[in-house]
This record gives structure tokens, sequence and C-alpha cells, in this order.
């Protein structure tokens, strides 16, 4: 894609998802935990799921700071190059696929890098998509509990819904929340890591992590009366 063309695709992104938040319903259950998180932001992983990521912008434009894991695809050049735009950082990498798990995708790149992120910035917002780049939806891959886990910090996730909203036919089923939308976005309480990095305690703080947010994001769509995701959220 032209700069030319790239520079307007992004003004116009960036305006439709402002004039989303100015005109949208929206009702955000987070506590003092959120006020904290925009005041100055916090040592967390920042966790939703990548079909609902466009929600994130909200505390985007409100004034967190986030630094974010990107694929080495030729999508997360594209993602980079907005995230760029947006003033938020990024570590480039993601698992391997499990068609071809040999194949080199940069993940202890990336898992060293967010970790070393998490320790040496004491207020910093790592944000990542626990099913991206590719699946399976609603499932959390391991990488979210082992940054967490070897950072030492706690894990925040953030279930978001909208109505109305067009649903793309892509494998996360990615939600644009339309203007006037009713939105509803719900924070978890920190989700603390566990002091024994043995595999059957990260196994287990994975499980935590998945839960809270399939059920957080269960409780957004309910709200917002979406019911065609609820079966896959239980």
């Amino acid at each position: 894609m032209k700069p030319v063309l790239y520079s307007a695709l992004l003004v116009l992104l960036k305006g439709y998802l402002k004039l989303v938040w100015a005109t949208a319903r929206v009702t955000v259950d987070a506590g003092p935990l959120r006020d904290r998180a925009l005041a100055d932001g916090v040592g967390m992983v920042y966790g939703i799921w990548h079909g609902r990521m466009l929600f994130a912008t909200r505390d985007l434009f409100s004034g967190m700071k986030f630094t974010v894991i990107v694929s080495r695809s030729e999508d997360g050049a594209g993602a980079t190059r907005i995230l760029d735009a947006w003033g938020i950082g990024a570590i480039r990498g993601s698992s391997a696929s499990q068609r071809n798990p040999s194949k080199d995708k940069g993940g202890r790149e990336a898992l060293s890098g967010a970790i070393g992120f998490l320790k040496d910035t004491p207020n910093g917002a790592l944000g990542l998509t626990p099913d991206g780049p590719r699946g399976p939806r609603f499932t959390c891959k391991p990488g979210i509990a082992a940054i967490a886990s070897r950072a030492g910090r706690p894990v925040v996730v953030v279930g978001a819904s909208a109505s109305p909203a067009i649903e793309v036919r892509s494998w996360d089923r990615f939600l644009v929340p339309l203007p006037f939308a009713r939105i509803a976005i719900r924070w978890s309480e920190p989700l603390d890591p566990p002091e024994d990095l043995g595999r059957d305690a990260v196994d287990a703080y994975l499980d935590r992590i998945n839960n809270a947010l399939r059920a957080k994001t269960r409780e957004a769509d309910e709200i917002c009366g979406r019911t065609a995701r609820l079966a896959e959220l239980a």
C-alpha cells in the first residue's frame, strides 16, 4: 500500500473510533484499578480477545500507555505501522503454528522482550490478545501466563462487547462497534501470578486467566444482548 493511502487509512480509522466512543452508550466496570492505570499506567499484563481488540482503544484514547506483542506476519507489519502512528510500542513475535510447530515465528524473542519490558518498566502495561494471532477463538495460549509468571506481574483481563456491531467473518469473529452502539466493558480484578513457577502452577494460572476472560466477555455480551457466542464462552 502506498504511504499516502496508508496515512489516509490511519486517519479514517482513528476518526471512526473516536466517533464511536463519542456517541456510544458505554458502561465500564473496572473499579479503582482502571483509574490508577489511566493516571500513570501500572505494571500489568492487559488481556483482551483478538476479536475484541478495538475496544482497548477507549483506554488508549483516555491516556493509557501500551506496549503490545505483534506477529511477524504481513498483517503484523501493517498493525505495527498503525501502533507506531498511535504511540504504542510493539514487540514482534508470536507462538508457533500448530500445523508447523518447527517454524520460527519469533516466540522466544517476544517472550524475552515482554518479560524484560515488564521488569524494566514498573508502570508498563503489556497488551496481549491471548488467543491470537490465529486462534483457536476464546482460548488462551500459554504465553500470557508464562510472561506474567516470569515477570512477576498481575494479569488484568478485559471483556468487551457492543450492539449494534459488525461481526466480521474471520476466525476471531472480529467485532466492530457502530456509532451510537451500546458498549459494555468489564475489567477483572488483578490475577496475581503464582510464586511457584513449576509447570502445574503456571498451567493452573493459565486456566484462571482463561476462565476470567471468558466470564468477563460473556458478561459484556449478555449486557449488550449478544447471544450467538455465549456457548463458546461457557
